[in-house]
């Protein structure tokens, strides 16, 4: 049957040339289809080694200095980490994180440095964030355990992706001492979190996160996302519960929340964008 179709093709060609290119053109279509298809299908079974469940981005915002409301003797600082407070106080919130140079699940941030041990180096994106980031979102070693509850006792703890500890340690690795930023400082223990990634994409440089304490990192004033986990039994439209029953406590000196998003909805955010840009280049 296909062949006497060709065959009549060939004997026709002239009347029948536009059949060849709808051919073409569908043939083109279903292809480019069923690739992103499999793409997209592949991507979304990777683990990245954040748990999403019960997630939620907090978002805040600052009013502008001309502002009629805006408050001249109040200070970031204060006013954010009292609503970090609140956050951790309401009912249902059972942990709550700080991260600081958009190193967080499907953030776009591109902070990068030169890691070292001695004569040994690597390029990695970077950031740094509170052990509370870590229970929020049940970072696990190579090993398996919660890095959350664990780097307490740690001296100087950061976070390494294996291909990163690696190339400043040799194989196999679980954890080692190096003065990553060569300041001369106490050297930071590295601990190996094998595959963590920040979306489904980002696999083409390994990861560095420093882990500082929370006080520390609300001291500077420069947070703009906390991020809480949720109980499963009160992640019920948390979202708009929260800001009904929360109305009158949104703010704190010049800075309010203003968003309250499940990681969920970043993800899927996130990758449309990705597969969009992907598709187009």
């Amino acid at each position: 049957m296909i062949a006497h179709i060709f065959t009549l093709l060939c004997n026709r060609w002239r009347s029948n040339i536009w059949i060849l290119v709808e051919l073409f053109l569908i043939f083109i279509s279903l292809f480019m289809c069923c690739n992103m298809l499999m793409r997209i299908a592949g991507r979304a079974s990777l683990d990245t080694g954040f748990d999403l469940a019960h997630v939620y981005r907090v978002s805040m915002s600052t009013l502008p200095a001309d502002a009629p409301t805006y408050k001249r003797d109040a200070f970031a600082p204060e006013a954010i980490r009292e609503l970090a407070s609140r956050l951790r106080s309401y009912p249902g919130v059972e942990c709550l994180g700080v991260s600081l140079g958009e190193m967080y699940p499907y953030a776009w941030g591109r902070g990068t440095m030169m890691a070292y041990n001695g004569e040994r180096s690597v390029q990695v994106r970077m950031g740094t964030a509170s052990p509370g980031f870590l229970q929020v979102f049940r970072v696990r070693d190579a090993e398996g355990r919660a890095c959350g509850s664990g780097v307490g006792s740690v001296r100087n703890p950061a976070l390494l992706t294996a291909e990163a500890m690696r190339a400043l340690f040799g194989e196999g690795t679980a954890r080692g001492m190096a003065d990553l930023e060569r300041r001369g400082h106490t050297p930071w223990t590295c601990i190996n979190v094998g595959q963590l990634s920040v979306n489904e994409y980002d696999d083409q440089m390994p990861l560095l996160l420093f882990i500082a304490p929370e006080e520390e990192l609300l001291a500077g004033g420069n947070v703009n996302e906390l991020f809480i986990r949720v109980r499963p039994e009160a992640d019920t439209d948390f979202a708009r519960t929260f800001f009904r029953n929360m109305k009158t406590r949104l703010s704190a000196g010049n800075v309010r929340i203003s968003e309250v998003v499940p990681m969920a909805e970043v993800r899927d955010e996130t990758l449309t964008v990705t597969e969009v840009y992907m598709n187009m280049y």
